[in-house]
Formats: structure tokens, sequence, C-alpha cells
């Protein structure tokens, strides 16, 4: 739950089929501002995490990424995280990253 009391969701869309990586995998940003009976328009967050357009360059060479299973976490102080697996190069090999907002899921 956001600090302002909303729900945001964190998940993978899978483009083509349901395989996991090295498919083209968007990730994806859902909000709820009503205890979850409706969803705000899923947000495309991908330019935050990897890829050619991603605000941090080291991560603009990362193959892809997928959220893992599970729940996010709210921190006392109102941040949110969320685990994802990352491919970062050619190589078949996953490594687990954080992700966090600490604007309620805005960026």
């Amino acid at each position: 739950m956001a600090g302002d009391g909303s729900l945001v969701v964190a998940s993978d869309k899978r483009k083509y089929n349901d395989r996991d990586l090295p498919e083209d995998i968007d990730i994806l940003i859902n909000r709820s501002t009503d205890g979850g009976r409706t969803w705000s328009e899923p947000k495309d967050i991908t330019h935050f995490i990897l890829g050619p357009d991603c605000v941090i360059p080291e991560h603009r060479s990362w193959w892809s990424s997928f959220f893992a299973s599970g729940a996010g976490l709210r921190t006392s102080s109102g941040r949110l995280m969320f685990v994802a697996a990352v491919r970062e190069d050619s190589l078949w090999m996953a490594c687990n990253y954080v992700f966090y907002s600490d604007d309620d899921g805005e960026t």
C-alpha cells in the first residue's frame, strides 16, 4: 500500500508467449485508489529499469527483466520495493535486484 492509501502492483507483460527470459517482457505498474475494485491503466515503467531509453546509463545494455513471484514491500518510510530477475547480458544467467519507489509508485 502506498503512502496515500492506494494499492500499487508491479508485474510483467509477456508480449508474444508465456515464457521467461530471454523473451520480450515489459515491466508494468498498476494502481488502485479504491482498495483494488478498479485499477488505473497499466503504466509501462521499463525505461526506469532497463533498455536503450533507461534513465540509468549502466542499465541500458541489460537484456531483459521480470518481477519475481510474491508480494512487494512497503517500508515504514513509505518506500515501495519489488524484487526482479534481471538478465544483464546475453549469458543465460539472471541476477536478482530490488527496485524501489519513493513517490508512491510514480517512478
